[in-house]
């Protein structure tokens, strides 16, 4: 407890000559210093916990919906997203957003990701099973986009 005391006194006497420093380094200068880059993405299992109408209807919509905003708010905002199958819900359920999805991804600010239909498990289907999944993954995005995923 003497301890614990001694170092609060001390942090107190000591406060007012540090707040009179100042900084010991210039400010960050965001023209000149390294910058870091965060891409959003947001990992969806089409089915895990809930069922196919719960995708849609929420996570689907949401995805849709709050990453808009982030489009409108933040105009160097970017985002990815995978599996062609979610794309094809937002297709029949949400048309009109699909279509306003097309646009950001031919401005490069939405990027279809992850080659395949759905993200799979890749240690229990055959060799075969992977492939078509990415064969009609991006047959898919390459006929609603015109571009595929860069990865697989």
């Amino acid at each position: 407890m003497k301890c614990f005391l001694g170092i609060a006194v001390a942090s107190l006497l000591s406060a007012p000559a540090l707040a009179q420093q100042g900084p010991s380094q210039p400010m960050f200068d965001l023209s000149k210093d390294k910058t870091l880059y965060a891409i959003g993405y947001a990992h969806l299992d089409t089915q895990w916990r809930w069922d196919y109408s719960t995708t849609i209807d929420r996570f689907i919509l949401d995805t849709l919906d709050q990453n808009f905003e982030r489009f409108e708010k933040y105009p160097d905002y970017v985002f990815n997203f995978t599996g062609s199958v979610r794309y094809e819900m937002m297709k029949e359920y949400y048309p009109q957003r699909y279509e306003r999805l097309k646009h950001y991804i031919a401005d490069g600010r939405w990027f279809v990701s992850g080659s395949s239909v759905d993200e799979g498990d890749a240690n229990v289907p055959a060799p075969e099973s992977i492939i078509r999944q990415v064969l009609y993954g991006n047959n898919f995005f390459r006929r609603e986009f015109g571009k595929e995923s860069a990865d697989y």
